[in-house]
């Protein structure tokens, strides 16, 4: 974890060791899947190719991350900056995010930011990238998420900085605070009536 000179801005970034394992476990993968590639069986060898295509993506990806200083998370003033994997949210302001949560899937911790307008998010990704956050959609609630694999420090210490930065910036909407504005607006509107 770094902070910046001004201590409002703080930098987060992936634990090397834990990426470089991720690195070798997607390199295994791909391995095993280029020799699926030359069974006999056709089953067997679309398998493969999915295992080439899927684990290549990753490792790919992690590589990058490898040598790339890059932090997965930015957080500031002004909002959140989730570069966390690849198909991380990119820049958010507080006023985008309605909702912070910190949820298990599939048995990671991640962190779920719900969007006030999902659809500005997916329109500026390229095809691929929206392909995959539109399928992320079906099997999380949030559009943005955050794994614990990304950050080498405990998600709850993250969880609890985005918390914080959010409401300084954000006031909450309660469920009732519609309602009464739409009475006020009634009430201002019969006192008008009385008045004319």
């Amino acid at each position: 974890m770094h902070r910046a000179d001004d201590e409002r801005s703080v930098a987060l970034y992936p634990a090397k060791a834990k990426t470089g394992s991720l690195t070798l476990a997607a390199a295994l993968f791909v391995a095993t899947g280029c020799s699926m590639i030359a069974s006999d069986e056709v089953l067997i060898r679309l398998f493969g190719l999915l295992c080439v295509l899927f684990f290549g993506g990753c490792f790919i990806y992690l590589a990058y991350r490898m040598f790339n200083r890059q932090p997965s998370l930015l957080i500031d003033d002004e909002g959140v900056t989730d570069n966390s994997s690849y198909v991380g949210g990119g820049r958010l302001a507080w006023q985008d995010i309605v909702s912070i949560q910190l949820y298990d899937f599939m048995g990671q911790r991640m962190i779920g930011l719900t969007l006030r307008d999902p659809r500005a998010l997916y329109d500026r990704q390229g095809r691929f990238k929206r392909l995959l956050l539109k399928a992320n959609k079906g099997l999380v609630h949030a559009q943005v998420n955050i794994p614990q694999s990304a950050l080498a420090i405990p998600l709850e210490q993250v969880y609890d900085m985005l918390l914080e930065r959010w409401h300084l910036h954000v006031e909450p909407e309660l469920p009732g605070d519609e309602e009464e504005e739409e009475e006020e607006e009634d009430g201002s509107g019969d006192e008008e009536e009385k008045y004319r």
